[in-house]
Formats: structure tokens, C-alpha cells, sequence
């Protein structure tokens, strides 16, 4: 057992501590073959005196590494909780910062959804100012083109041309009709898509 500890006795003052407690144990081992208890008795005091000083010393070192132990505990947590606080603090950040992103967009969105419902009111505009305008002049085409068609006085070619200028008319009546819904219809579709997307 003494050999086995003696490699291992590596604490400040341990090493002597255990030395002289094996000396004394040689030596009690000695005087206890001679006979001789007196020393056997005082060389057991000393070698109680060495191992109680052997006991102190690893309840010393056991202490300090239990502190030291402690410390690097407590420097770990401290890390840990400052790493949380700072991933926590990045994620606060980048939510603000997608949260405002988020509000500029909607913002943008009824914007343009806003621009784009007053040009879609001016197209609305445009388009019945020039369904009038293109109107008024088929108007009395269409009116002169009837008198001419059912006029018995008129000659026969001149009668069936006024047919097709009043088919043409009535023609062009339909392409007006049909801009004016597609105007409204794309209208319509524009509105719904934007609101979609808002």
C-alpha cells in the first residue's frame, strides 16, 4: 500500500508528510520485532500525527478544487446566460426589424392599391367620355342612314348602301358597348387581386 501511494501523494507538503509517516512505521515495525513497546507506542503517536496531517492536507486540496470546481461552474452559467441573452436580443431585433418590414409592405400595397383605384376611376372616366364622344357622331349618321334606307324616292343602290352604313354604325355601337365592359370588367378584376394581396 505505501508503494502504491507514494506516486500519487502529489499535493504541496504531502509528499514529506507521507515520508515521514512511513519512516516512523519502518521504524515502529522495528522496535515492535525487538520488543520494545515504549517506542513502539511513541512512533504510533507520530505516525497518527503524519496521517492526521496527510488527512488535512487532502481536506484541503479537496476543498479547493471543490472551489475552484464552483467557480468554473459558475463562470459556465454566467456564459450560458449571457449567450441566451444575446440570441434572445438578435431574435428581439429581427422581429422588430420583420415586424416593420412587414408594416412598410402593407403600407406600399394600399398605396399602390390607392393609385391604382384612382386611375381605374379616370379609365372609367375616359372610357364613358369617349363611348359619348364616340356616340355623338353615329347618332345622326344612324338617323340620316334610316331616312335614306326607307325613303321610296331614293334609288335602290342608294337605299341598300344606306343599309350597311346603319349596319356599320350599329356595328361600331357594339364595339363601343364592348370596350366600355372590358374597361369595367378589368376594373373589377384589377380591384379584386390587389385586395388579395393585401
Amino acid at each position: 500500500d505505501m508503494a502504491a501511494y507514494t506516486p500519487i501523494a502529489t499535493f504541496e507538503g504531502e509528499a514529506t508528510a507521507w515520508a515521514r509517516a512511513r519512516d516512523q512505521l519502518v521504524l515502529s515495525l522495528d522496535a515492535a520485532r525487538r520488543g520494545d513497546i515504549a517506542t513502539v507506542r511513541q512512533r504510533d503517536e507520530e505516525i497518527n500525527e503524519s496521517v492526521e496531517q496527510l488527512v488535512a492536507i487532502n481536506n484541503q486540496e479537496a476543498q479547493s478544487l471543490a472551489h475552484k470546481m464552483a467557480s468554473n461552474w459558475a463562470v459556465e452559467i454566467v456564459g450560458d446566460v449571457l449567450a441566451v441573452l444575446a440570441a434572445g436580443l438578435v431574435i428581439a431585433i429581427l422581429a422588430v426589424r420583420l415586424s416593420r418590414a412587414q408594416e412598410r409592405e402593407r403600407q406600399l400595397i394600399a398605396e399602390n392599391l390607392q393609385r391604382a383605384e384612382d386611375r381605374n376611376r379616370e379609365l372609367d372616366a375616359f372610357a364613358g367620355r369617349a363611348a359619348h364622344d364616340l356616340r355623338s357622331p353615329l347618332n345622326p349618321i344612324r338617323g340620316y342612314a334610316e331616312l335614306i334606307s326607307t325613303d321610296s324616292n331614293a334609288p335602290p343602290d342608294t337605299r341598300r348602301q344606306a343599309s350597311l352604313i346603319i349596319r356599320g354604325v350599329q356595328r361600331m355601337a357594339r364595339v363601343i358597348d364592348d370596350m366600355l365592359a372590358l374597361s369595367r370588367a378589368g376594373h373589377q378584376i384589377g380591384r379584386a387581386s390587389c385586395r388579395e394581396r393585401v
